[in-house]
This record gives C-alpha cells, structure tokens and sequence, in this order.
C-alpha cells in the first residue's frame, strides 16, 4: 500500500510540473528485493552458518557473472569472520577476546554446522574457495601455518595478484577501525593484522621470483597498499629491497616502467630508514 501512494505521488508530481517539461513519455521504475538483514545478514544464522539453505538461490543465480560472485564473497566474508572471532574468543588477545569468552561455544557450534554445511555443498564448485580456506583451518582458529597454507593455494590461481592486493587493502581496513573501538580493545585486533602482514611478508620474500614477471602497474598497486604497513616494513624491509633490485634489473632490460617505480620504492626505503623523534620526556622523568 506504500508502495501505492508513493508511486502516484510521484505521478501528481510529475503531473503538476508537466508544463516545464516537453515529455512525451515517463518511465517509472520500481526496484524491490531482499534486504541483507533478511539474507546473509540475517542475525538468527538462518542463512550462515547454515548454507545449504542458499541451495536454490545457486541454482537460479548459478550462470549469474556478477550475482553468484557477489554471492560468493559475502559467503566468504562471513566464513573469515566466523573464523576470526573464535579465534579472539579462545585466545588471550585483549579486551575483546574477555568479552567474546562468553560465546566460544555458540562461535563453536556455528564453525562445526558451516563445515557440515560446505560438506553438502561439494557438487558446487563455485563453494570450493571457501572450503579450502576452512580446510586450512580446521579447528576453527586461525594459525600461521594454516593462514600460509591458504597464501599457497591462492598462489596457484589466476586470481593471485587482485587476491594478494585485495587481502591488504582488507587488512588496512580492518586496522583502521579497530582504531575506533573504545578502552584499548583495538590493541588485540592490531597484533592480529600484523600477525597476518608478517606472514605475507614471508611468504613473498619466498615468492619474490613471482615479480619478474608480474605487471608494472600491479607491482605498483600492491606497493601502495602494503605501504599503509610502514611500521613492519620498517621492521623488515627485505621484500621491498628485493623488489627493488627486481625492477632494477627489468629496467636495465629495456622495461620503461621498471625505472620510475624503482625510484618510487627507493624513496620509500629512505623514508622508512629514517628513525623516529624520540618523545621528550617530562621534567619529572628528566629528575
């Protein structure tokens, strides 16, 4: 009925301000769906952890390009957050891993019910992403080895460079916001994101062979993002300087675009050589 009254008032609308207009035809649009509350979104877990519950929207949107990619993702989304919640909730990480104690054994029970669910799910491919990432995780929390087991398989996909700028770019997010959470809760969340960036380190020092051959622009574009880590980097700086002597030598080659991001990325080495101003310290410290 809202819906009704909404649609001819913008028709007396459109109709009183006829005269100013010279339209011979007027097209009106009404666009409806499901909310993200009442999908994906929906707090009771009608629909995550319990996926095979999205069985017959797979098979409607199955050959959907933009749609079952989207699908994917947010299913995958939920699937990472699931995992690093618990990991908060059993581990000694601050503040938030106090208050998430209380649900462990709902955040366990969800983790075993997605397993379970994924399981039913084998006949459709386009799930296989988000089963190996559970794969990697199998108690339900996340591990260096398992977090480097997942690097290993993306890797092996055509996706690996949009994946590996993307993974960043979500870690810088996530840092900023714990930024934001009162009493010091962030704390826990910014040793958790760094443990992740160290990893990736690691793993692309292991991997540097990977940026002989990679695009300019693409090398660029992840340089970017993993800048926002200036603290790590400074840390470690190795995979920037191996980077670097990379492209030196592609420029060397005869690649054009190798020069100018090598120099790019010997300022930043500069920058990130450069130590902090110590903090003055008070007259009563200074006694």
């Amino acid at each position: 009925m809202l819906r009704l009254i909404l649609t001819l008032a913008s028709l007396f609308v459109i109709a009183a301000n006829a005269h100013a207009y010279r339209t011979e035809h007027v097209v009106v649009v009404l666009i409806d769906g499901v909310r993200y509350t009442e999908s994906l979104g929906d707090t009771a877990g009608t629909y995550c952890p319990r996926l095979t519950a999205l069985a017959p929207l797979l098979d409607r949107l199955r050959n959907d390009p933009v749609l079952i990619p989207l699908l994917i993702l947010t299913i995958f989304g939920k699937t990472e957050d699931l995992i690093e919640i618990r990991t908060f909730s059993t581990e000694r990480r601050g503040l938030l891993s106090s208050l998430l104690e209380m649900s462990e054994l709902d955040l366990t029970e969800d983790f075993h019910t997605l397993r379970r669910e994924l399981d039913e799910l084998k006949s459709y491919q386009e799930m296989d992403a988000v089963r190996v990432y559970v794969s990697c995780f199998p108690r339900g929390c996340y591990t260096r080895e398992g977090f480097l087991r997942w690097l290993d398989h993306m890797h092996g996909t055509d996706k690996w460079p949009n994946f590996l700028k993307g993974l960043v770019q979500s870690l810088s997010r996530k840092r900023e916001k714990a930024a934001g959470l009162p009493f010091g809760a962030g704390g826990g969340i910014h040793r958790f994101i760094d443990e992740q960036f160290n990893a990736i380190l690691h793993y692309l020092k292991e991997h540097n062979d990977d940026f002989r051959t990679m695009e300019i622009p693409v090398i660029q574009e992840l340089v970017e993002v993993m800048a926002q880590f200036k603290k790590a980097l400074q840390l470690d700086p190795t995979f920037l300087v191996r980077i670097s002597n990379i492209l030196g030598e592609r420029a060397g080659a005869g690649e054009n675009a190798a020069g100018p991001l090598q120099n790019d990325l010997l300022e930043l080495l500069r920058q990130l050589a450069i130590p902090k101003p110590k903090a003055r310290q008070s007259r009563r410290k200074r006694r």
